[in-house]
């Protein structure tokens, strides 16, 4: 619950923190088979990442969202074998983000706005590639790091 001092906002309501979200903290592999690689160039030192590489490849996350407008940031590696970062959140699409290039950009960002939850309660963060651009090799995913954060 929201406290107000002398009309001071004071305290927040679940959900008013910025989440920071790592694929490595899995609720469940939907589809794929998942490692972790080291790299001194990515952000942390390592990622999280579907080696298979396969179309609809996907893992979920869950995290409480508190009904409001939120903004979503990810951090994420461009690279030949790279398909589109899709990000659903309870079951309704925030982002999908082209992650081919021929040669590999390290710790890419991305960021969304205006995203809106309706009903407060932990919500399912899907994660996958269904589609990739036509020169990409593969359906991979290269998500470092999620953001999320309430604006409203």
């Amino acid at each position: 619950m929201t406290e107000y001092i002398n009309g001071v906002k004071t305290g927040g309501d679940p959900g008013e923190e910025h989440l920071v979200l790592l694929l490595e903290n899995y609720n469940s592999i939907d589809q794929g088979t998942w490692a972790i690689a080291t790299n001194s160039s990515y952000l942390r030192n390592c990622i999280f990442y579907n080696t298979t590489g396969a179309q609809n490849d996907k893992i979920i996350l869950k995290a409480f969202l508190a009904e409001g407008t939120y903004s979503m940031r990810i951090v994420y590696i461009k690279a030949a074998n790279v398909g589109y970062q899709e990000i659903d959140v309870g079951g309704t699409n925030w982002l999908s983000q082209d992650g081919y290039n021929g040669a590999a950009q390290y710790n890419q960002i991305a960021t969304v706005t205006g995203k809106t939850v309706t009903t407060s309660g932990v919500k399912d963060i899907e994660i996958y590639s269904s589609q990739k651009n036509g020169s990409a090799s593969a359906y991979g995913i290269r998500i470092l790091e999620i953001g999320i954060w309430r604006t409203v």
